[in-house]
């Protein structure tokens, strides 16, 4: 409209992107941040950079990935999270991402449903080496539900795991040492990784457990590379639960 205007000091220089705490240290406790804020409701990341400080891996989100790329940071000598604002994060590669986060078919044990977690590669996919998995419970609140390494991943030793509850949902984060390679059996793509425990609901209940579509994801060591239901490279599937509409004797339910 012809008019013009002055703003002194209208440019704020940021030397360090990442602080998603903003304490001006990157260490363990910036983990721990994101984790609150995507998967707790806690507060948005509060660096110098706003949002963007949770932004470690430069990809113009924040997600599941700038955590793992912390961690391979922090933990495996990996690069260090965005200095300053940078163009989006691409990466190229011959190679493609894709695979799929299932829930098994829940086994019955005594008065707690186990069921298995099950990653797959797709054929010709880069295998991944972390997974991020949100769970949400509708229908028959159980009374309690946990998640622990299985499979082939029970006896390795991870780079990162951690896992967090609400009321209604039951997030779990893991990650692999990209230098032993990922949980799977050698020369599979599929494999059992965790097991989710139940504990059953009162007799006849009904619960249902879905993939948070968002939150979910795998991703390469580096935190640069995700298979998603958004990016359409990634397939989910829950899993529900029927309670017996009898309280069975002990004997029977062995």
């Amino acid at each position: 409209d012809t008019q013009s205007g002055t703003l002194p000091n209208g440019y704020r220089y940021v030397s360090q992107q990442f602080d998603a705490n903003g304490d001006n240290i990157i260490d363990p406790s910036d983990i721990f941040y994101l984790v609150n804020y995507l998967f707790l409701s806690g507060p948005p990341p509060a660096g110098a950079a706003g949002l963007d400080s949770g932004d470690a891996n430069g990809d113009g989100v924040v997600d599941p990935a700038d955590i793992f790329y912390v961690v391979n940071y922090l933990f495996l000598s990996g690069p260090a999270p965005a200095a300053v604002t940078p163009p989006k994060l691409t990466e190229t590669s011959a190679t493609s991402f894709e695979g799929s986060l299932v829930l098994g078919e829940p086994v019955l044990r005594g008065r707690t449903y186990v069921i298995p977690v099950i990653v797959s590669a797709a054929p010709g996919s880069e295998v991944p080496q972390a997974l991020s998995l949100r769970l949400v419970f509708s229908g028959d609140a159980p009374k309690s539900a946990v998640i622990r390494r299985a499979g082939t991943a029970r006896e390795l030793e991870p780079a990162f795991e951690i896992s967090r509850s609400t009321p209604d949902s039951l997030a779990y984060l893991l990650s692999f040492d990209p230098r032993k390679g990922f949980a799977f059996a050698s020369g599979q793509r599929s494999g059992v990784i965790a097991e989710i425990e139940v504990e059953a609901a009162r007799p006849g209940a009904k619960t249902s457990i879905g993939i948070d579509p968002a939150l979910s994801m795998l991703v390469n060591a580096g935190g640069t590379r995700s298979a998603t239901v958004a990016g359409g490279t990634l397939q989910l599937q829950g899993r529900s639960i029927e309670a017996p509409s009898v309280d069975l004797p002990k004997k029977e339910r062995e």
